[in-house]
């Protein structure tokens, strides 16, 4: 009898050591083609409804080549793009719109590092440029994408991760 108690003791301790919630650490992914370093992070994989997340996206130069691969927007904000989806779905884009702001080469010289940072706010924008009728994300996991937006006809290299709104 002894030896039962002892055993559903520690099954009781067991199951409830498991669920507590552990702090979850930074969320990050980095994905490499051809010595060129495409990386995105966050400080968290999980976050509550109403929380800005703070998403950076690097891309760096490992080579002892410039990188060149073409054309890119000439507006900082839609030359990286970051967008989200739910099951497949787009929830959220920061460049719906590529305004007339021109086109500019992007060049990397080797061992450099472009960093770009963008704040959510877990919002869904509903496939618009308006804010008025975006509105709050509820629980589930959703998948951020960053990439450089190069022309149409360039191969782009997508980075993601996965964020849980609990």
């Amino acid at each position: 009898m002894p030896g039962r108690l002892l055993v559903t003791g520690l099954l009781h301790l067991s199951l409830v050591a498991c669920s507590v919630a552990l702090p979850e650490g930074p969320l990050a992914a980095t994905v490499e083609e051809a010595g060129i370093q495409y990386h995105i992070e966050t400080a968290s994989a999980s976050c509550e409804p109403g929380d800005i997340v703070e998403l950076t996206y690097r891309i760096t130069n490992t080579t002892p080549d410039a990188f060149r691969p073409g054309g890119v927007v000439n507006c900082d904000y839609c030359t990286r793009q970051f967008h989200a989806t739910r099951r497949g779905e787009e929830v959220w884009r920061t460049c719906r719109v590529v305004p007339p702001c021109g086109g500019v080469e992007f060049i990397l010289a080797p061992g450099e590092t472009r960093e770009w940072v963008e704040e959510w706010a877990l919002t869904n924008d509903n496939g618009t440029m308006e804010p008025e009728d975006d509105y709050p994300l509820g629980p589930g996991t959703y998948t951020i994408v960053a990439e450089i937006y190069l022309g149409p006809n360039v191969q782009r290299v997508p980075v993601s991760i996965e964020l849980r709104i609990r």
